[in-house]
């Protein structure tokens, strides 16, 4: 099942980008974390460095950082 990864700034709160990740229901909510992270920072959305200033909720289907 696929479920809608949204990035948000800590700050700002606006909307950087939209992902599409396959969350399994045998993840943890960290292990999800640490996916949808990674493929961010692979797409060059964001520096692994400022990871400290994001921060990602589940809220209903959907992942929000």
């Amino acid at each position: 099942m696929f479920k809608k990864v949204i990035v948000k700034d800590r700050t700002s709160r606006e909307l950087v980008n939209e992902y599409l990740i396959e969350l399994k229901q045998n993840l943890s909510r960290e292990e999800i974390f640490n996916h949808a992270w990674q493929k961010i920072v692979n797409d060059g959305l964001v520096d692994e460095s400022n990871r400290d200033n994001y921060f990602m909720k589940i809220q209903d289907e959907n992942l929000i950082i």
